[in-house]
């Protein structure tokens, strides 16, 4: 598989914190303006963030869709470091290595520049609306606030005004929850909505069981299941002052004297692949 792929396919996503009990009116652009100005507000250097991602779904099509993965992102002036479950990412200013744990391979390549800014895209909530009129053409935005325990929560809801066919149910929401008082991002729950066909006689036969009443409707004469298919990020450390990342790229190669790079003692068992000359 094409690792640097799988890495930037990390749907890892960006949280943003509102003011406390900012006006909301639906036929004014004021709160999506805000939306983005705020949700970029940890994406700078340097950065710590550590999430943690499940994925599950009411009828799972396939393996990813019931799956818990831990993911980490660390800027500085100096480097980067992204951590994916067994995959890591090590970038300075002239190289990047790519360590697959599984496949037990290690991989330079050279840096081409623009990692700080691809680092903070895959860290970000990764929307194609990218303006207030954009934002407010797609989503209902809904704003709330509750205390939970020694936090004062703060809750964004954004509701897709596309419904799901044949239902009332948005197509597609976002829940966003963070730290009213320290504007620290805590959670986030992504939910798409699909309709499954199913035949008459699976319809009959979970109608009558009480967990899919809710979930079954007809349409233009054919039966269907509606599938939520949920994300859920775990902000487990947001932090604006690493002092260096996790590991750096000393720590796992080093040149040897004849100027071509070698693996150090503990990736003794791992394979280094050079890409840089075949660029």
């Amino acid at each position: 598989m094409n690792t640097g792929r799988f890495i930037l396919s990390i749907i890892v996503v960006l949280i943003a914190a509102l003011a406390p009990r900012l006006a909301f009116a639906s036929d004014t652009l004021t709160p999506y303006h805000h939306f983005i100005e705020v949700s970029s507000g940890y994406l700078k250097t340097p950065m710590h963030l550590k999430l943690k991602i499940q994925k599950k779904a009411d009828f799972p099509m396939y393996s990813i869709d019931s799956s818990i993965s831990e993911a980490e992102f660390v800027l500085s002036d100096s480097a980067t470091y992204i951590n994916y479950d067994s995959f890591e990412q090590l970038v300075n200013d002239s190289i990047m290595l790519l360590i697959s744990h599984l496949d037990k391979r290690i991989l330079i390549n050279q840096n081409n520049g623009g990692v700080t800014e691809r680092l903070k895209a895959m860290a970000s909530l990764r929307m194609k609306e990218t303006s207030a009129q954009e934002l407010a053409k797609k989503f209902v935005l809904k704003e709330m606030e509750g205390v939970n325990g020694k936090y004062t929560i703060g809750k964004i809801n954004l509701l897709s005004r596309v419904l799901l066919a044949g239902t009332l149910l948005a197509r597609e929401e976002i829940l966003m929850q963070y730290d009213a008082v320290t504007l620290q991002p805590l959670t986030v729950q992504q939910t798409n909505r699909s309709l499954v066909p199913i035949d008459q006689e699976t319809y009959k036969n979970l109608f009558t069981q009480s967990q899919y009443t809710d979930k079954l409707i007809i349409k233009d004469g054919s039966c269907f299941l509606v599938n939520n298919s949920v994300t859920n990020y775990e902000f487990m450390k947001v932090q604006d002052n690493p002092i260096r990342p996790v590991v750096t790229i000393g720590d796992c190669i080093k040149k040897s004297e004849d100027g071509n790079y070698q693996v150090v003692q503990a990736y003794s068992d791992f394979t280094l692949v050079d890409n840089r000359s075949k660029n």
